[in-house]
């Protein structure tokens, strides 16, 4: 593996903030180690102690307490980060440097607005990106923290079914982590690349892009981001009908599928299903999407179950079961209703519904209005769709 590269700026300031940082972090630890464990109270602090835990030491521990309660706690994500933020906007620029100052500005907001992100507050995230790239042109012009700040923008457009923006930022941070030498960096950026891919509807591209990310890690060194590749390749390999290589990948991968959560396990159980359905295996790819179908119910997950119900509809079209689509076609109407999806896709699920009640109505028929409905959906809930069958890159 190559050396990794290290951007150097002999900017005065900018080097004796590193070495002042470089001091509080050493100083800092035991002490937050100490309060971690209970062996230390803050009310018996020194005047000095407390100006250590007022720096960056303090700080990136609140950024790492963040991330970590990313999938637990969006709300208390958001909270440390501002916390973080409050504490920064109390140092004085003399400390670090105004440059220092500056990129540790761009590194907070960057992860408050990812956590704003993850809690659902676009707005917020939106603003905080903006306040990062004002502080990020102040600082030392850091690479690392352009890649960040460019990875994070791109989860947000890619949310955001801004797809196209989040596909040229990521070409930014792969490009930033390629002249650093971080491969892990841009191997997760390059994954990311090929999950928005797919979901703009590019599933030769996606291939590409995570074939090139799987490279860039290695084996064993993180199952999360290597199952959620695999997971995505084997998705995009069904949508061009590569349903033997698919199979294939996931017999190759299953055990990567072992410890995973429950959700991860039903999405596994419905990409099976699609494959079984590609093959014309009818009764098996039937029993995954019901299973798949009552597992995303159980998890209160609706909108989810009613994707699967439309890929069970279509068995049932081909097996010549008018009144079992029937049924799901009602169930999805109220389910689309609830949750106020598209009058458009409402009106193509009653079309199909009325269709079923004619006797004389063939499978050919009655699977082309679901594809009709299938696609109305996708189209109104751009990205989402897509974004259900796969796993996260965390």
């Amino acid at each position: 593996m190559p050396e990794k590269k290290t951007e150097l700026s002999w900017d005065h300031s900018v080097v004796r903030g590193w070495l002042v940082m470089d001091r509080e972090r050493k100083a800092a630890e035991p002490l937050l180690v100490a309060i971690e464990a209970g062996e230390r109270s803050l009310r018996d602090l020194t005047r000095a102690e407390w100006r250590l835990l007022r720096g960056v030491s303090l700080i990136e521990r609140l950024l790492d307490w963040s991330a970590r309660r990313r999938y637990q706690d969006p709300a208390g994500m958001v909270h440390l980060a501002q916390l973080a933020l409050f504490l920064a906007s109390q140092i004085s620029p003399r400390r670090y440097g105004p440059k220092l100052l500056a990129d540790l500005r761009v590194r907070i907001l960057t992860e408050m607005s990812n956590a704003y992100r993850v809690a659902d507050n676009f707005e917020a995230a939106e603003s905080s990106l903006d306040q990062a790239t004002v502080w990020l042109v102040r600082g030392s012009k850091d690479a690392r923290l352009t890649a960040r700040l460019a990875d994070v923008a791109a989860s947000l457009c890619s949310d955001q079914g801004k797809f196209h923006s989040a596909l040229e930022l990521l070409t930014i941070a792969i490009g930033c982590y390629q002249r650093l030498g971080e491969r892990k960096l841009a191997g997760r950026a390059l994954i990311s690349k090929g999950l928005i891919a797919g979901y703009n509807d590019k599933p030769e591209e996606g291939i590409v892009y995570l074939l090139l990310g799987l490279k860039y890690i290695a084996p064993d060194s993180d199952y999360e981001l290597e199952l959620s590749a695999v997971h995505a390749l084997a998705l995009n390999m069904v949508e061009i009908g590569w349903f033997p290589e698919a199979r294939a990948l996931l017999a190759q991968k299953q055990d990567l599928y072992r410890n995973s959560d429950f959700l991860n396990q039903l999405r596994l159980k419905w990409l099976q299903g699609k494959v079984s359905l590609g093959l014309e295996e009818l009764k098996a790819a039937a029993e995954h999407f019901e299973n798949v179908r009552q597992g995303f119910k159980l998890v209160h997950q609706s909108f989810d179950a009613a994707l699967a119900s439309l890929d069970l509809s279509l068995v049932y079209a081909r097996q010549g079961r008018q009144k079992e689509v029937f049924a799901l076609a009602e169930e999805m109407i109220a389910t689309f209703r609830s949750l106020r999806i598209s009058r458009e896709a409402i009106a193509s699920l009653a079309v199909l519904r009325k269709a079923c009640e004619q006797p004389a109505a063939s499978a050919e028929l009655l699977a082309g209005h679901i594809r009709s409905c299938a696609a109305v959906v996708m189209e109104a809930q751009r990205g989402r769709a897509g974004k259900s069958q796969a796993l996260a890159v965390r």
